[in-house]
């Protein structure tokens, strides 16, 4: 298992207060919460509540054709949300670090993958998203908190300019003598059977493919 969190950076586990509040904010119908995580603010909910995605679509002014994420904390609630594709046998190799595309599962709000059949599927380790999964016990939608173009959010002012500050805030601000350190995880999918990146990250399309062909060869990606 790989991993590139760091304690030391600025995202902190939340409290049994903050998860308490954050648990009883989340359960409401289309509720849509703001969380620093990995340098930035994000916006988060629930995957199967059926009015979430559209809220976070309408938030961010995507168009068709852009799926949002499904955050897991436990490779077993990848079963569990009907998820087939071979390249989840990535994630427990990259865990953070490594977004996948692949076939939405069929009951997930059709808001989520844009009509489009794709939804990106990710595994966490880092807090404070990490204990928040553990405590909600489903998958979360995440997305960077910016409107689809801009840059990310990354302080208050940043979500003051793109008009965010209203949406509640699930633990405490990211505090302003340390620095946010952005990271960002990799976005791969299949394209004729080849691995490519959707979207650049920290890691590196070879050393992913390298995992990918070992996979491949150990008969772990055949799923």
């Amino acid at each position: 298992m790989m991993s590139f969190h760091d304690p030391s950076l600025s995202d902190r586990r939340l409290s049994q207060d903050e998860i308490s509040a954050a648990r009883s904010l989340l359960t409401q119908s289309g509720q849509v919460a703001l969380l620093h995580f990995e340098g930035r603010f994000v916006l988060v909910g629930r995957a199967y509540d059926p009015k979430v995605a559209e809220v976070i679509n309408q938030i961010k002014g995507r168009s068709v054709g852009r799926p949002l994420v499904m955050c897991f904390h436990d490779p077993k609630k990848l079963e569990q949300a009907y998820l087939s594709s071979p390249l989840l046998s990535l994630l427990t190799q990259f865990y953070d670090r490594v977004t996948v595309s692949i076939p939405s599962p069929p009951n997930l709000p059709s808001a989520a993958h844009s009509g489009v059949g794709m939804i990106g599927a990710r595994l966490i380790h880092s807090e404070p998203l990490a204990g928040l999964l553990v405590a909600m016990d489903e998958p979360l939608l995440i997305s960077s908190a910016n409107p689809t173009g801009r840059p990310s959010a990354r302080h208050l002012e940043d979500l003051d300019s793109y008009g965010l500050s209203h949406l509640p805030l699930v633990g405490a601000e990211p505090p302003e003598d340390q620095p946010s350190i952005l990271r960002r995880a990799t976005v791969v999918g299949l394209a004729n059977s080849e691995l490519i990146v959707l979207s650049p990250g920290d890691t590196s399309l070879n050393e992913v493919k390298r995992s990918w062909e070992e996979l491949k060869l150990s008969g772990e990606a055949l799923g």
